[in-house]
Parts: structure tokens; C-alpha cells; sequence
């Protein structure tokens, strides 16, 4: 048998492309899959941590904040700012309550 003058027909070209394709799409679905499914359940542990982190500033605050995804990193950045705003806050409000005039 010679291959050397062996011309591929189409048809077989197409066949052994679908052929490869398939086995090839075969191997990548379980990678694929477990690649998102690793990614899904980190962004899942964050979201979690990122809801923990707003209960517990709504425990310390007495604030009811409605956030979404897009504010939480700036909230989470901010936490320190905020604990501070509202214990001035509540000082002043203490302070105005008893008509006492901080000095500035």
C-alpha cells in the first residue's frame, strides 16, 4: 500500500474533523465544569463573608443597610470609617439631647 499518493476526500476530511471534535469537546466539558464550579464556590465563600461583615456592621451600627454586590467592597473598605461616624454620631446626639454645645 502506498500513502503517498493517497488524496483525502472530502467527505473523510469532514468525517474525521466531526470525529475529533467530538473526543476533543469530550475531554474539555469535565475540565471546563470543574473550573467553574471551583470559581462558583469561592465567589460563593466571599459572598457569604461579604453578608457576615454587613450583619455584623448593622449589629454594631443599628443601621439597616440594603447593599448590593457593587457597594459591598466599598463598605467592606469603609468599615473602620463608618463604626467611627456613628460613635461621634451618637456622641453628638447624647450631647444635643442635653443641649451641651461640643467645642469644635
Amino acid at each position: 500500500m502506498n500513502f503517498m499518493n493517497y488524496t483525502i476526500h472530502p467527505v473523510e476530511f469532514f468525517v474525521s474533523f466531526i470525529i475529533l471534535v467530538f473526543i476533543f469537546t469530550c475531554c474539555l466539558i469535565p475540565v471546563i465544569s470543574m473550573i467553574l464550579n471551583s470559581k462558583m464556590k469561592v465567589m460563593f465563600a466571599e459572598q457569604l463573608k461579604m453578608n457576615e461583615d454587613i450583619k455584623e456592621l448593622q449589629e454594631i451600627t443599628g443601621k439597616v443597610f440594603r447593599v448590593h454586590g457593587h457597594i459591598l467592597s466599598e463598605l467592606e473598605a469603609s468599615f473602620k470609617d463608618l463604626i467611627v461616624w456613628h460613635e461621634e454620631e451618637s456622641v453628638l446626639n447624647k450631647l444635643n439631647e442635653h443641649h451641651i454645645n461640643p467645642k469644635e
